[in-house]
């Protein structure tokens, strides 16, 4: 899914979600259900069989989801919500299925030796988004995050990206460049614990170490 095919989506879209090829469908119908009756309504993108090389971390997920920028300041107000158990609800359903260390599916990384590291995060889902000024995010999460952390950290990564369109000068966001490689401009999210916080992947670093590298995010996370 290109960011060109992401704007001409309809503008009532609240999540795109793009799943890999021969995924089934009732992997992900309650989710999407959920966040449809929490008023959110979703558009599947199902890809065609795909081969990827790149760094990694910058391949596509089994499950990718777009949070489009019209619907964030609704999505993250649902789940402040204490008595809004739908939005919530469709978050929990992708962590079962997705990111739960008793999920149904694990998607192995396969790549030539010392290029991917075992320390990966997991490939089955992301969540992504991008800025006003055309930074293109992406959060991945840790194998076997718990339910608590895979939806805080959502709610925190969204909130960073509104804190940023709001005010870019004085975003946390703003304050280290993404890591580039070659056309590659997206910028990797994770969340790492003792304290529970969200990090940025040096990808980089992570290829050429063969272990997870991450620079701090500085600033307030609303």
């Amino acid at each position: 899914m290109t960011i060109r095919s992401i704007q001409m989506i309809d503008s009532k879209i609240a999540f795109l979600i793009s799943v890999a090829h021969g995924l089934d469908q009732a992997v992900y119908a309650d989710a999407v259900t959920d966040f449809e009756s929490a008023g959110l309504p979703v558009f599947i993108e199902r890809r065609e069989p795909e081969f990827f090389a790149a760094l990694q971390y910058f391949g596509p997920t089994v499950l990718m989801v777009w949070l489009l920028k019209p619907y964030t300041d609704k999505f993250l107000g649902k789940l402040a919500e204490d008595n809004y158990e739908s939005c919530k609800a469709g978050l929990k359903a992708l962590w079962t299925k997705f990111a739960a260390k008793d999920r149904p599916l694990h998607w192995v990384i396969t790549g030539t030796k010392g290029k991917v590291s075992e320390e990966t995060l997991a490939s089955e889902i992301s969540f992504l988004a991008r800025t006003s000024d055309e930074q293109a995010f992406r959060l991945l999460f840790p194998k076997d995050v718990s339910a608590e952390t895979f939806e805080t950290a959502v709610r925190n990564f969204y909130a960073l990206i509104a804190q940023h369109d709001r005010d870019p000068k004085s975003s946390p966001l703003s304050d280290s460049p993404p890591f580039q490689f070659g056309g590659t401009r997206q910028r990797i999210l994770t969340v790492v614990q003792a304290p529970e916080r969200l990090v940025e992947v040096d990808v980089v670093g992570s290829s050429q170490t063969g272990t997870l590298v991450t620079v701090e995010i500085t600033g307030r996370i609303p």
